[in-house]
């Protein structure tokens, strides 16, 4: 197995040039996430201390354990941006009351979407009107294309930094990267609660044809959760177009867990969030534990299922 060189161990860090990291970088990764983790601030309770609060689920609406202190209640959904009969999809106008429904209804505190056309944004934004969109259109980092966006409750939370990059090659301007079909876009936002305590959001849509793609995002998501994380929590979310045992997906759990596979809290819903799998993920630091989680079907409104977890801080050293 190759080792990885000094000059690629300061490119993965750094965060500059490209990504260029070979499976031989699993053990430097594995190491630089420990570093991370113990030397970042310790938040919130105990396992122990929230397990209480994690006695299994509403059946609508709100998880519980959501009015836990310092929990964050996270939604990922792939909305489908598709109105071509091809792809059996309703067009927008008829499924747009279903899905905002279930936006509303939910109530998550942090909301992360993928294949948002810019008049599907309108709406949205319409509807969560207690919530401050981020994000731009992939085409042109503008409004042309589609938006992998995170909306925040404002109540709670208070903005310190925003930002995207592509999943390409040249990460800072809008780009098709390696063998993707189309250009790729992740969206971040480093937030600060009641209590002064920050953490990242990131949110992104991985190509579904190249497999290329796919496996150098999930360095270049690796590499940017953590230069933009500073050591503070991180939450990643998104359709990775790829299943928990699939090589992008075991490159992020080095060093995140993957909410599927938390055995604490209380869980439902199917496996599957597609026809393809379990390819729609909720990632986060170790600086986390599951209260709870669901995966709803959305026959009708989305050919993705939609993803709910309520997340507590912890101290990050609990994770095995």
């Amino acid at each position: 197995m190759a080792c990885l060189t000094r000059a690629s161990r300061r490119n993965f860090l750094g965060g500059v040039g490209r990504v260029a990291l070979s499976v031989g970088a699993v053990g430097a990764l594995a190491a630089t996430a420990d570093a991370m983790a113990q030397s970042a601030m310790k938040h919130g309770s105990s396992v122990q201390e929230i397990a209480t609060v994690s006695q299994g689920l509403c059946r609508h609406g709100r998880l519980k354990g959501e009015t836990a202190q310092g929990s964050v209640s996270v939604l990922s959904w792939n909305v489908q941006r598709y109105d071509a009969p091809w792809f059996q999809a309703a067009p927008w106008r008829l499924r747009r009351a279903g899905v905002l429904r279930r936006l509303r209804q939910i109530e998550a505190d942090i909301v992360c979407l993928q294949e948002v056309l810019h008049p599907v944004r309108d709406d949205i934004e319409v509807a969560l009107p207690g919530h401050r969109w981020v994000g731009v259109g992939r085409r042109d980092g503008r409004t042309e294309g589609e938006y992998a966006p995170i909306l925040f409750r404002t109540a709670k939370y208070r903005m310190q930094d925003e930002g995207c990059f592509w999943l390409s090659e040249q990460p800072s301007r809008p780009s098709v990267g390696w063998d993707a079909q189309l250009p790729r876009i992740a969206t971040w936002v480093r937030l600060e609660d009641a209590a002064g305590q920050s953490f990242l959001v990131l949110n992104t849509h991985f190509d579904h044809r190249g497999r290329r793609a796919r496996e150098q995002s999930a360095w270049l998501l690796a590499r940017e959760t953590v230069r933009l994380s500073r050591g503070d929590p991180s939450i990643v979310t998104g359709d990775l177009n790829a299943r928990a045992r699939d090589d992008p997906l075991r490159t992020l759990q080095l060093f995140l867990v993957n909410g599927a596979l938390d055995q604490r809290g209380h869980a439902e819903g199917p496996s599957a969030t597609h026809l393809a799998g379990r390819i729609d993920h909720v990632l986060y630091s170790r600086h986390f534990a599951r209260l709870a989680g669901r995966t709803l079907p959305a026959r009708g409104l989305s050919d993705h299922a939609t993803l709910h977890y309520v997340l507590a801080r912890q101290e990050p050293g609990l994770i095995v």
